[in-house]
């Protein structure tokens, strides 16, 4: 199947101004039988030039794929002067020997997923701090080079979450604590009215995995199959504070009833385990809820990210909300489904009394 692919290059290499290529090494194969297989290319000495994707068996992932070439062509369609170098620029997408294949550029660095794991790494205050910078800086570079847009919290539901909503009930169902939370929603969407938010091209899964790092700056972000426009801009902020925080558990080295470098997480994890027993549930609500110095980096990251893009941290109840809803629906594996479920309903109790208090978002 690889030298097929290659074949097919080097038949268009002058087209696609490609140097003649030879297989590399697979980087990456999804667990999901029906999912993709990730092979690196490489010139005559041994350089990696170009990144296939192909399913793991003859007509899976098709749709996946097509996703992530139209999202890539999108995204380049803008002028990209501050990320273009981060973007793959998409190649080929084509049917090789009964399977769609994707082909890409190669880009630099290596996954921020390596060094998270590394002994030590995410119970250093210093470290993580630089792995959010880095990434606030991406974000800040590609949400302004591809040029927000400013809308209402009104028109943000109307177009994005309501939409989202309507889908979820559809597909995971309707219990008493859900249609509950929408109308708890419906009114912070009243309470908020005019205030503004941004919608913008967004990743749609902008996390550690995702992100390629050279030295302490992002050189590359792949696998886009998630990414649109226009849609809430928050979404990559929040996706990366929270598969940041969602491992924890299994980067840090264990200490007593928690983990080193992180007292806070274990009165987390007490606190909701009656919600789930999924792992994720209680580095998330650590990370945006919980108490120590690894969740005033993230309330750092986020209000930086809000004060850039122009709206009050006020809003983040009825966005992040949203967010977990739509993660709900993101993978269709019933233990993500299941758990974002839990942690959604575990919102739905921590923010059963929030009514926005701010005189920038009460009329």
């Amino acid at each position: 199947m690889i030298g097929e692919v290659v074949r097919v290059l080097a038949e268009r290499s002058a087209e696609l101004r490609l140097l003649q290529l030879r297989p590399g090494v697979v980087i990456g194969v999804d667990a999901d039988p029906a999912g993709k297989v990730t092979m690196l290319l490489v010139d005559a000495e041994g350089r990696a030039r170009a990144v296939a994707k192909v399913g793991r068996r003859p007509g899976t992932d098709g749709r996946h794929l097509t996703d992530e070439h139209e999202a890539l062509v999108r995204v380049r369609r803008h002028a990209l002067p501050r990320a273009g170098s981060t973007v793959p620029r998409p190649l080929l997408l084509e049917h090789v020997a009964g399977r769609l294949v994707l082909v890409t550029s190669v880009l630099k660095g290596a996954p921020l997923s390596v060094r998270y794991y590394r002994p030590g790494h995410v119970s250093s205050a210093s470290r993580v701090r630089e792995d959010f910078a880095a990434a606030g800086e991406w974000l800040a570079a590609f949400q302004s080079d591809t040029e927000l847009q400013t809308v209402s919290c009104a028109e943000a539901w109307h177009t994005q979450l309501m939409p989202l909503f309507a889908r979820y009930r559809a597909t995971v169902g309707w219990s008493e604590w859900e249609a509950n939370l929408y109308e708890r929603v419906l009114r912070w969407v009243d309470d908020f009215g005019s205030v503004p938010v941004q919608l913008g091209s967004v990743h749609g899964d902008y996390c550690i995995g995702n992100v390629l790092l050279d030295g302490t700056k992002v050189a590359g972000v792949v696998d886009w199959e998630l990414g649109r426009e226009p849609a809430l801009a928050l979404t990559d902020v929040f996706k990366f504070a929270a598969s940041y925080g969602s491992f924890l558990d299994r980067a840090a080295s264990a200490r007593g009833d928690g983990l080193a470098g992180h007292p806070g997480w274990a009165d987390v994890r007490n606190r909701w385990a009656a919600h789930s027993s999924w792992p994720n549930l209680a580095g998330f609500l650590y990370a945006f809820h919980g108490a120590g110095w690894f969740p005033e980096v993230v309330r750092d990251y986020l209000a930086a990210n809000y004060l850039r893009m122009g709206c009050p941290a006020e809003v983040q109840p009825l966005f992040l909300i949203g967010f977990v809803a739509e993660q709900v629906l993101t993978l269709d594996n019933p233990v993500y489904r299941h758990g974002y479920r839990d942690l959604l309903h575990a919102l739905a109790d921590m923010y059963d009394d929030y009514r926005p208090v701010s005189a920038a978002v009460t009329r």
